[in-house]
């Protein structure tokens, strides 16, 4: 199985730069959402909606020569995924390849022991409530998995393509996630 994701969250710098805009610093409403937290190139983006998320990468997508992933109506706001047809762009993970980058091991191994992506002791790889002082911190800061990526557990939120179910018991292929749930 080979997983190419983002090493970090999306960060401001880079959104700004695809978009043209950085939601943290420009919308108001995210500003007071936790305005004690400054807007920054390297912290990580947040105040996004799921058409956002989707929206940037078929942008940076495009950037950088690729097919973007999505369908996008922005008069309804429905995003699709047709999984038939090409799309060698960015994208969000699927919760089964979100999973996969959680808790694939150096030695190309899945599962690992730790209730925490990358580790037991949360204060080395997460930021979290008793850490974090309420706010999020810029990405990378703290210790990453064994394949290299940062604030896989805590910091802020992450869109992921699929709802949350449970896997079917049957053997998979490329799981692109259940059609409906939470």
């Amino acid at each position: 199985y080979v997983l190419e994701i983002g090493a970090t969250e999306v960060t401001q710098r880079l959104y700004r730069n695809v978009m043209g805009s950085n939601p943290v610093a420009d919308e108001q409403d995210c500003h007071r959402w936790n305005p004690d937290v400054p807007p920054g190139p390297n912290m990580p983006v947040y105040c996004v909606s799921f058409k956002d998320a989707a929206s940037f990468a078929n942008k940076f997508s495009m950037e950088q020569g690729l097919d973007p992933c999505y369908v996008v109506d922005d008069l309804t706001d429905n995003v699709r995924w047709p999984k038939g047809t090409r799309c060698t762009g960015w994208r969000l993970p699927t919760e089964a390849e979100w999973e996969a980058g959680a808790l694939y091991t150096r030695n190309g191994h899945y599962g690992n022991s730790s209730i925490y992506a990358g580790g037991k002791f949360p204060d080395e790889i997460a930021w979290h409530k008793g850490n974090s002082n309420g706010r999020p911190h810029e990405v990378a800061q703290l210790q990453p998995t064994d394949i290299g990526l940062y604030d896989m557990s805590g910091n802020v939120a992450e869109w992921i393509w699929d709802y949350h179910a449970d896997y079917p018991t049957a053997a998979q292929t490329d799981y692109t996630g259940p059609l409906s749930g939470e």
